[in-house]
């Protein structure tokens, strides 16, 4: 059996789910509320804000950003290029809290027990289940596909979302 290829026994379900504006809402209230650690709250919100993957935030270090100049230079995303994302003042104030957050830290998100080590990429995932939210069928990934949906309702240029995500167009 395990010489059979997952591609000819199941094939992956694509995933369609995206937050209504009310759930957001629901969602980062609960977020500020709860009793999660104070880095993971912002680096949540940030997910929202940035349309970055969490494997691209998890793995930030403070040298890949300009806060001064609003970027963000990820060396290698998933597509294996670099990507820059332009922050907003709302981004780069979540950062800035996460700076002094780090204590030194080349990390944007440090391990707690381990500063030269950042968070386990499951952190995010148990923070966001622990809160036992009536948010059905969600996971943190479905943020990008949120961004995407409600930015072009509200009219922007599809190839301008896409660049946004880092969509291969």
């Amino acid at each position: 059996a395990a010489a059979i290829q997952a591609q000819y026994i199941a094939r992956a379900k694509s995933r369609d789910r995206a937050l209504t504006k009310e759930e957001v809402g629901k969602l980062l209230r609960a977020v500020y509320i709860s009793g999660m650690r104070r880095s993971h709250k912002l680096a949540i919100h940030l997910l929202l804000l940035t349309m970055v993957r969490k494997g691209e935030l998890v793995g930030a270090k403070w040298e890949h950003l300009d806060l001064t100049g609003g970027e963000w230079h990820i060396p290698e995303t998933k597509i294996g290029k670099p990507h820059v994302v332009y922050l907003s003042p709302q981004a780069i104030a979540l950062f800035t809290e996460l700076e002094n957050l780090s204590s030194g830290s080349p990390w944007v998100l440090p391990a707690r027990t381990n500063r030269q080590m950042s968070i386990a990429l499951s952190s995010l995932n148990v923070a966001i289940r622990a809160l036992g939210l009536e948010i059905s069928d969600f996971v943190l990934h479905d943020f990008r596909r949120t961004a995407s949906t409600h930015l072009h309702e509200a009219g922007f240029p599809a190839d301008v979302v896409e660049k946004a995500l880092w969509h291969t167009i």
